[in-house]
């Protein structure tokens, strides 16, 4: 879409943490097809004042009055403090969730997966050289994951409707530490029963990405 600054690919079942500074963006691309991905963000200048401010799930719904931020009017993602982080500029997938947490030791266990590779460790291990504090269960932005509230407010979940090569762009509003996993779910059909990679892109501060969005009817039309 422009100028890359940095690209890397985040293999199935790890996650990684990079810098993404004012004005930058970052693209994060479902190489395969139906792979979620876990995304969180703080603010380095916070980092270096000892305090973690990173995306708050509630504070952004509450902002964007919908489940996620889109391309438009209400397009940012805020830490707890209502300061944003953030700003989606284009959306290939439209289609998120920010009601879970990251998955975690604790939910493989209770469904009899002892040890299994899990996201909320995933982003501890990356964030660590920033002094971010572990978390047993990280809050997150799980991109591509496909969940919804049912008449009854049930949170429901299916595969997801992302296809190869879907992906967010957000534009960042400070200085920010990011943390990107490729899940490794296998035991539901969050991933389509098959975790893949998510590759990830860095655009110089100079690359304008046109705002934009694109849904589809049914998760088999064009």
């Amino acid at each position: 879409l422009g100028r890359v600054r940095d690209e890397f690919t985040i293999t199935r079942g790890t996650a990684h943490a990079y810098e993404v500074f004012a004005g930058e963006q970052v693209q994060i691309i479902d190489a395969e097809g139906q792979q979620c991905s876990d995304f969180q963000s703080l603010r380095l200048a916070g980092l270096d004042a000892g305090t973690e401010d990173y995306i708050d799930s509630t504070a952004t719904r509450s902002m964007v009055r919908r489940a996620y931020p889109a391309p438009g009017l209400f397009d940012k993602f805020y830490d707890a403090e209502m300061r944003p982080l953030l700003r989606v500029v284009q959306d290939t997938c439209g289609r998120h969730d920010t009601f879970g947490l990251a998955c975690t030791a604790r939910s493989y266990e209770e469904r009899g997966y002892p040890g299994h590779l899990n996201c909320s460790d995933n982003i501890s291990f990356a964030l660590a050289p920033f002094g971010v504090a572990r978390k047993q269960a990280w809050p997150a932005i799980n991109l591509f994951w496909n969940t919804w509230l049912d008449a009854n407010h049930n949170i429901m979940t299916e595969e997801s409707h992302s296809r190869p090569g879907d992906y967010i762009v957000m534009e960042a509003l400070d200085d920010l530490a990011c943390v990107s996993t490729a899940c490794p779910d296998d035991i539901d059909p969050i991933n389509g029963w098959n975790p893949t990679d998510i590759h990830i892109r860095i655009y110089e501060k100079e690359t304008k990405i046109h705002p934009a969005i694109a849904y589809r009817k049914k998760e088999d039309a064009p």
